[in-house]
């Protein structure tokens, strides 16, 4: 949501301002290995955009074999040798959410000069991760 605001109906003075609300999405190992860990579901496909030295992969150069190959049918008994994996979930996991917030005053002080002051601001709410990358 956003709004600007002309205050003295001159073109002149204008105030702005925006809110917004973006949903983060879940990392892909954390919601993947429930799907890769189910028989008969899952398949891993390596892709290599260019493939020998020298050739370029374009839509009209591909072959059959860049393709992921069909999946089979599901195993619905599990084989002696089958390894397995136990995956945990936090109970409380939620999807984070990111708030951007602006707002500025803008002035024209002469025919090709504008003064301009702002407050900026993005606070995360449950974000997945435990390391804050941004600068100090």
């Amino acid at each position: 949501m956003g709004f600007a605001y002309d205050v003295f109906k001159n073109g002149k003075t204008v105030i702005r301002g925006n809110w917004g609300i973006f949903f983060d999405r879940i990392v892909g190992a954390t919601s993947g290995s429930v799907d890769g860990n189910t028989p008969g579901f899952a398949q891993a496909t390596q892709t290599f955009p260019n493939g020998a030295g020298g050739t370029i992969r374009t839509v009209s150069n591909l072959a059959t074999g860049d393709f992921a190959a069909k999946p089979a049918a599901p195993l619905t008994s599990l084989p002696l040798n089958q390894n397995t994996s136990i995956i945990v979930f936090d109970q409380n996991l939620r999807t984070g959410y990111l708030q951007q917030i602006n707002f500025g005053v803008s002035q024209q002080v002469a025919k090709s000069t504008v003064l301009e002051m702002g407050f900026v601001r993005t606070a995360g709410t449950k974000l997945f991760t435990w390391q804050d990358i941004n600068q100090p």
